[in-house]
């Protein structure tokens, strides 16, 4: 394993993690992904997570994006059963963050595009509130602390930017207290900038995470090291921000059609299997006073955060990975004005940024400073049996 000396320099690394699917090692699914028929249980996701964290110390890589499905069927309107689960599962739930937390993993998670907070349906806007209530009550459940975050895109236009951005605000307020806590915001490739995104920050508080590709594709007038700066500026100061990047994808895409396959273009928006080492060493050390983790979005997964440590080791920019010391922490760049303000929805008032409190810990089990080589873990959930019967879904 390709390792900073920290005896020459005992800065800390930056964290590099990857999403949901493990690629390095077999056997290690994300969740439990049997349908509703079947009896899927968070406590099968649970077992599964143990052993991907085992994997993840073993390779070295302190940061993990959780399956948003991670409790199957959560939210599902005519699954009403598995709406419990979380509940149900607590003792386990707690465990397994603690688990987390004494191998200094960081978790979080993504709900799919999909759940779109802004929707002008009103229908789709209060299935996106249960959604990220949900996600945000299992980091909650898992005792897991304010670095795990829940990350959204805007949403949709729907042909008009700023009232897109006045309905995001006026959403955002109807959430849990848990959702509004864990919430933090991405800029995407085609519609809602960074610049869009610190608006938003601007009217309610909530953290940016800034994403390289996908500023590369759609940088509304903002140079990526500007962008990147100005995002991480506005993330709490006891909350390490992440950023997400990803190569673009250049070769061909071999494409069917008619009974034809024949190779086109790639698409740039499109996720490259590995990370170009160079553009990463050299955006990160224009940033190298700053504190931040990486998320890489890289189709080749944990392989492609293993092959990069690699390639930076090959090059000589490990130093790249040592994040500053003690960490400079603002919640913008001092003399740095603010961006334009968005008008909030009607009745609802900008907020101050709250302070994320820590989640109350469990009684039971073992602190969280317990030591890595300390002998306990927590118990493996039974699997329920893959016989069960199962009851259709009510009619809708």
């Amino acid at each position: 394993m390709t390792r900073i000396d920290h005896d020459r320099d005992p800065r800390p690394d930056r964290r590099l993690g990857f999403a949901v699917k493990v690629l390095g090692r077999e056997g290690l699914p994300s969740h439990d992904t049997r349908r509703w028929q079947s009896g899927p249980s968070v406590a099968v996701s649970i077992d599964a997570l143990h052993a991907i964290l085992d994997y993840l110390g073993d390779v070295e890589i302190r940061m993990y994006r959780l399956s948003s499905d991670f409790v199957p069927y959560a939210t599902h309107p005519e699954l009403p059963r598995f709406h419990n689960q979380i509940r149900d599962h607590a003792v386990e739930l707690a465990r397994i963050g603690r688990y987390a937390r004494a191998r200094d993993i960081r978790l979080s998670l993504h709900p799919s595009q999909y759940v779109v907070l802004n929707a002008e349906n009103p229908d789709i806007a209060a299935s996106a509130r249960r959604e990220l209530d949900a996600q945000a009550e299992l980091l909650d459940a898992m005792e897991l602390g304010q670095e795990a975050v829940v990350v959204v895109h805007v949403g949709g236009m729907y042909g008009d930017r700023d009232a897109a951005l006045r309905r995001f605000i006026a959403n955002y307020h109807t959430l849990s207290e848990p959702a509004r806590r864990r919430l933090v915001i991405e800029n995407d490739e085609a519609s809602f900038t960074v610049v869009d995104c610190l608006r938003i920050h601007e009217a309610i508080g909530v953290p940016v995470v800034f994403d390289h590709q996908h500023h590369r594709l759609n940088p509304g007038g903002l140079e990526p090291e500007d962008a990147a700066r100005r995002a991480l500026g506005t993330w709490p100061a006891v909350v390490t921000p992440i950023i997400h990047f990803s190569s673009a994808r250049l070769d061909g895409r071999t494409v069917k059609r008619g009974g034809v396959t024949r190779v086109e273009p790639p698409l740039l928006r499109q996720h490259a299997d590995f990370v170009d080492p160079w553009t990463f060493a050299d955006f990160l050390a224009r940033l190298a006073d700053l504190p931040f983790d990486v998320m890489i979005e890289a189709k080749a997964k944990d392989l492609a955060v293993i092959k990069l440590r690699r390639d930076l080791a090959a090059l000589g920019r490990l130093e790249t990975l040592r994040a500053p010391w003690p960490p400079p922490r603002t919640w913008r760049r001092p003399g740095e004005p603010a961006v334009r303000d968005v008008a909030p929805a009607p009745d609802v008032a900008p907020k101050p940024v709250a302070r994320r409190p820590e989640p109350a810990r469990a009684a039971s089990g073992p602190d969280p400073a317990t030591p890595k080589g300390d002998a306990w873990t927590p118990p493996r959930a039974s699997r329920p049996p893959r016989n069960a019967p199962a009851s259709p879904p009510p009619a809708a």
